[in-house]
């Protein structure tokens, strides 16, 4: 009976190593690019909305004015834009480093 429960524990153990070599590894780089792609978006959000509201504040009476006339729906709309882009690339990135997976797979690697 005890040679069942060392079994069942080192088949447990190797289970579980397979899946941290595996799949945490590629879900935590998975994750670091993701979240770098969506940092780097949001710093891109934040400079265009600032910089266009340091704009406002130091142009000429009569630019600042025509600035102003700007709807405030136009910067909601770059930023849909600008996460549409970045969600392709995303998706685009996720697929090569699915096919390059799937690839060395099959050659037996």
């Amino acid at each position: 009976m005890q040679w069942l429960l060392v079994f069942l524990t080192g088949l447990l153990q190797q289970l579980f190593s397979l899946f941290i070599k595996r799949y945490v590894h590629r879900m935590a780089v998975t994750l670091a690019y993701v979240t770098f792609t969506v940092g780097l978006f949001v710093a891109f959000c934040v400079l265009v909305t600032s910089s266009i509201a340091a704009i406002q504040i130091f142009a000429p009476p009569g630019l600042s004015f025509a600035l102003g006339m700007i709807p405030s729906v136009v910067y909601n709309f770059g930023e849909i834009y600008l996460t549409l882009i970045i969600a392709k690339r995303v998706h685009d990135w996720k697929q090569s480093v699915g096919k390059s997976w799937y690839q060395t797979k099959a050659m037996g690697y």
